[in-house]
């Protein structure tokens, strides 16, 4: 497994508006990942869009606490918060 992105802590004095990160897997393994998994241990949602050819898809939204796993095609994740203490771990492979 790669860890393409990973933000420990990213609290509301980071950013006290909305944040848009994108992660370009394919730059970081060199290929579109077939499996992600996105652990929100912050305090605050994240929401979470993926991308698999030129569009990201529909918004999903991560509780804090917890674990989402992805099994497709993915080439971007981008993820959102809006003023709340939001930590981050994102593999994909």
């Amino acid at each position: 497994m790669v860890s393409p992105r990973e933000d420990n802590y990213y609290s509301t004095y980071d950013s006290t508006f909305t944040t848009d990160i994108i992660l370009d897997v394919r730059s970081s393994i060199g290929q579109n990942a077939i499996y992600a998994e996105i652990y929100n241990f912050g305090a605050g949602d994240i929401i979470m869009q993926i991308q698999s050819s030129k569009t990201f898809g529909n918004k999903h939204m991560l509780k804090a606490g917890t674990i989402t796993k992805i099994e497709r095609n993915i080439d971007k994740i981008r993820l959102e918060h809006s003023g709340t203490d939001s930590g981050y771990s994102v593999w994909a492979e």
